[in-house]
């Protein structure tokens, strides 16, 4: 999986990938498809009281995702990651129009992927199902962030 996963990542030294949550989850599929198994950590791991400290300083710094922080302006039509045919608008700071009705990118993306069949029990990134010019509004933060 490592080899696999070679291009993603962050440092050299370390054992750290960026891929996002469906990668990730489909790299684990394939895995256990081949005779391996769940091995998911349900809890942090980490090898220092170090690493410990800047995951946590990592996760207190990052802002809460809104439009401004990608310029992107009201009335910008957005795409589905897994339907580009799907759509929503640009309504505020925080909203989009789905469906007429105003929502979070979260609450629009949880509703198509419950209508698709997936439902993983827990809250749902936004940011990371919606589309601007073929990327996810996810990466497009990485990249300015990086």
């Amino acid at each position: 999986m490592h080899q696999g996963l070679d291009d993603y990542r962050i440092r050299n030294n370390r054992k750290f990938f960026r891929v996002t949550p469906e990668q990730a989850k489909s790299i684990l599929e394939i895995a256990e498809v081949m005779g391996g198994k769940d091995v998911t950590p349900r809890e942090d791991v980490v090898e220092t009281p170090q690493d410990l400290e800047a995951l946590q300083k990592a996760r207190s710094i990052r802002q809460r995702f809104n439009f401004g922080m990608l310029d992107i302006e009201q009335g910008t039509i957005l795409h589905f990651k897994k339907d580009n045919s799907i759509t929503c608008e640009v309504y505020d700071e925080t909203k989009v129009k789905f469906r007429n009705e105003v929502l979070s990118l979260s609450r629009s993306a949880d509703i198509l992927l419950q209508e698709m069949g997936f439902d993983w029990g827990g809250a749902v990134a936004g940011p990371r199902w919606w589309c601007l010019d073929g990327k996810t509004l996810s990466e497009l933060r990485n990249e300015i962030e990086s």
